[in-house]
């Protein structure tokens, strides 16, 4: 009898527990990317999963709040935009509806979920984050190095062949740093290094594109790897298949 009565109150406890199941947002996505650097994409879709804990559990509610820092966010402050709570379940694409960003803004963003059920509590997802890149073409205030070679016409591959370029910048930062953002370019294929480290895990960047017209660039955050003492920054710089006769390997 006593065994019986154990057994009652477990599913009794069970069953209870079940009724308060809610939602958990995860695998938050910013235009299909896990924490994307350097989006152009002035008003970006954001997208999650909902990780049920019951089978026939949906999203009923949900809400976004985005933030300037990471302070801001855990404080469930969106001074960049607070959705509300938002009637549906909608999960993929939802538009960024808040203040307009601007050039190399830091975004800070997560979404909280409403199961549909009676008395369903909203569950906050972890955090995620974008960062914009440079929207307007006065942003860029570099300009173009490496080998000034120009190939000549030949029907000898062996002869157009260069090898990859080498390019090498030392600096020392004069204040403290808060972010750090590499924006660069290659035409052709490129790796990025700092103190020795190679940045991000991108192979055969950036993409190829009509170099007559179009020319991608390449967004990572480096305030991990700069020191506060003297830095090393290099570039290895290959052709690709930029590289033909009558042009210029950069």
């Amino acid at each position: 009898m006593k065994t019986l009565i154990c057994w009652l109150i477990i599913l009794l406890g069970f069953s209870e527990g079940l009724g308060h199941a809610t939602l958990l947002p995860v695998d938050l996505r910013c235009e299909a990317l896990n924490n994307p650097q350097g989006i152009d994409v002035v008003q970006p879709r954001l997208s999650w999963r909902e990780q049920a804990p019951e089978r026939g559990a949906q999203q009923a509610a949900y809400q976004i709040l985005v933030a300037s820092t990471q302070a801001l966010l855990d404080l469930n402050q969106g001074d960049l935009w607070d959705s509300g709570k938002v009637t549906g379940d909608q999960t993929i694409n939802v538009i960024y509806g808040g203040k307009p960003l601007t050039s190399q803004q830091a975004c800070f963003w997560k979404v909280c979920a409403w199961e549909n059920t009676p008395n369903a509590k909203g569950l906050w997802s972890a955090n995620a984050k974008w960062s914009m890149g440079l929207l307007h073409p006065e942003d860029w205030q570099a300009q173009w190095i490496g080998r000034e070679t120009v190939l000549t016409e030949t029907n000898h591959p062996e002869e157009r062949r260069l090898s990859a370029c080498w390019l090498r910048k030392e600096f020392t930062p004069t204040k403290k740093i808060r972010r750090a953002t590499v924006y660069y370019s290659g035409l052709g294929l490129s790796e990025l290094y700092l103190n020795g480290e190679k940045i991000g895990d991108e192979v055969l960047s950036p993409g190829l594109t009509d170099y007559e017209h179009r020319v991608f660039y390449v967004t990572h955050d480096v305030t991990r790897q700069v020191q506060s003492r003297r830095n090393a920054l290099g570039v290895v710089l290959g052709n690709g298949r930029f590289t033909r006769p009558g042009k210029k390997s950069r």
